[in-house]
């Protein structure tokens, strides 16, 4: 009798230990959610990361493609194609990344509008 009033205690206990994690659990969980919906932004929040992404003729497909890999809200962009790129080539860069609402919102990427040479070293 006593040896299954201590399984019955024993079991009660685990159960209870793992509700109070269980529940802690998806407390933490929605509450990291929160912060991370609230990104600060603005002249008084500081980028977490600054990124260059330069390219060459050709390339403003593949530093939209990078761009999108990369971004996050907090972070600042300045996306550079070299002198051997012509203009169309800048206007069409800038009208993909105003196309993505997310980038509209926080206007965090600037396209230069006037080149230098790229070089690579």
């Amino acid at each position: 009798m006593a040896s299954e009033k201590k399984l019955i205690l024993t079991l009660f206990i685990a159960s209870f230990i793992s509700l109070l994690i269980f529940i802690s659990s998806i407390h933490v969980s929605s509450s990291s959610y929160k912060l991370y919906a609230n990104v600060c932004r603005g002249r008084g929040h500081p980028p977490a990361f600054a990124y260059y992404i330069p390219g060459t003729c050709g390339d403003a497909e593949r530093i939209f493609r990078l761009l999108l890999a990369v971004y996050h809200p907090r972070n600042r962009y300045l996306l550079h194609i070299g002198t051997d790129g012509d203009g169309d080539e800048r206007r069409k860069l800038s009208v993909m990344v105003r196309s993505v609402p997310a980038v509209r919102a926080f206007g965090n990427i600037d396209v230069i509008g006037k080149p230098d040479a790229t070089t690579f070293m």
